[in-house]
């Protein structure tokens, strides 16, 4: 049977998804808030649909013509956004949660999604969406999971399905940042303090001698990178690392210092600075955010 598929928010990852989804034959539409919007909305509105994405006028009616409910918003309002949409929920529906959220948040989803008869899919996005697209790895947990990977495997999707309960993808996901997104203020920490001195060069060169496993310069680049791009939602995403850890008695002391060093890029404004052109190496983002500092 084919599936209609209906996106709320068209941000980075949910609207590559939905375009790579369009692309495969998929019926799909999309709303998002910002469609209203008096100065942005028609050009966002132009972008939906010229990849081949309907789009819908609002939250009803984008429930009502669809299947498949996918909410790509930011973690901060993924439960106020199933509560949102439950009035419009039927039994029909598999309603995927695609935020990266803690499982206390993606539990508290599930209980507005439940109440219509609707099955929840806890989804964890385990890798960048670009250039992945709708084929970016996926893992999936919850009473609709096992479904949601029959109706969409087809399209080319790559879900591993983990189990039945709510919370075991996001928490896989969140345990995972602790070491990725970590490793990324490390890095980010280090060559701010070297480059200070002029010296971020030479502190890799010498990580690289004491572990050539890794292609330390590459790396350098890809993380400072994606925190110069995105570093308000990857510190938020730290933050719910953090109460993660917490439910089950751990003190977060690694994920809430990532979240700081992230955030503080955020807090500067770095981001604007790479709007159209993004940083080609970390000494770019390194220089970036020293400036800002200084100002």
């Amino acid at each position: 049977m084919t599936r209609r598929i209906g996106f709320i928010g068209q941000g980075e990852a949910g609207f590559a998804i939905a375009a790579g989804l369009a692309a495969q034959g998929a019926t799909v539409s999309a709303f998002d808030l910002r469609f209203t919007d008096p100065e942005h909305g028609a050009a966002l509105k132009e972008k939906v649909a010229s990849a081949g994405i309907a789009v819908a006028g609002s939250t009803e009616s984008l429930v009502s013509g669809c299947d498949i409910v996918v909410s790509a918003v930011v973690s901060s309002v993924a439960e106020k956004v199933a509560a949102a949409t439950a009035p419009w929920l039927k039994n029909r529906h598999l309603f995927l949660d695609i935020n990266s959220a803690s499982p206390q948040i993606k539990l508290a989803a599930e209980k507005h999604v439940a109440a219509t008869g609707a099955a929840y899919v806890d989804v964890a996005v385990m890798a960048a969406v670009p250039p992945h697209g709708h084929k970016v790895p996926l893992l999936a947990s919850g009473p609709g999971a096992s479904a949601f990977a029959e109706h969409m495997t087809p399209y080319g999707m790559a879900i591993e399905v983990l189990g039945p309960e709510t919370g075991q993808a996001s928490a896989t996901k969140m345990f995972r940042s602790i070491i990725m997104k970590g490793l990324e203020a490390i890095v980010l920490e280090c060559l701010l303090g070297a480059g200070s001195y002029g010296m971020e060069d030479r502190v890799l060169q010498s990580v690289q001698e004491s572990i050539p496993e890794i292609d330390w310069q590459k790396f350098a680049d890809r993380v400072t990178s994606r925190t110069a791009m995105h570093a308000e939602r990857r510190a938020h995403e730290m933050e719910e690392v953090a109460d993660t850890l917490r439910a089950v008695n751990l003190e977060p002391f690694m994920a809430l210092a990532s979240a700081h060093r992230i955030q503080e890029v955020a807090d500067l404004g770095v981001q604007a600075q790479f709007q159209q052109n993004p940083p080609k190496s970390y000494s770019d983002v390194v220089k970036a955010i020293l400036e800002a500092r200084k100002s």
